[in-house]
């Protein structure tokens, strides 16, 4: 079993590089979304409705080749006009973030906020379908 770390642990391991773009991430993610549960899940950050990793809504991840992932588990239908999200997946997108200036576009925030109204809906549809297929 993966051992939990905390958030702090989990920025110490980051690039040096991308640290001040990851932190301009998070400080955003949690002014946008208060009542958000904060975790390290899977080597990202994760906000939740609940303590349970189930619940997530956004994430913010580090990749490899230099830049930041922010992503959204329920992403197929946030209205996007600045066309900012990455065409991924069934119900998951992210936008790629590779500098400070576009941690802080006013236009990912916004993505943010609309992820965050409308997920507890997305999740309650999620949970529904996931009964359908038993």
């Amino acid at each position: 079993m993966a051992k939990n770390i905390t958030v702090d642990e989990h920025l110490a391991t980051l690039p040096k590089e991308l640290l001040s773009s990851y932190k301009a991430l998070r400080l955003m993610a949690s002014k946008t979304m208060p009542t958000a549960v904060e975790m390290v899940y899977h080597n990202a950050l994760g906000y939740s409705l609940s303590k349970s990793p189930w619940d997530r809504v956004c994430y913010i991840v580090h990749q490899p080749k230099g830049y930041i992932n922010f992503g959204f588990f329920f992403g197929t239908d946030i209205p996007d006009p600045a066309g900012l999200i990455q065409e991924e997946g069934k119900r998951m997108r992210h936008v790629k973030v590779h500098t400070l200036k576009e941690a802080k576009n006013p236009a990912l925030q916004k993505l943010v906020e609309v992820a965050w109204e409308k997920s507890e809906t997305d999740i309650a549809k999620w949970r529904k379908s996931l009964k359908k297929k038993k």
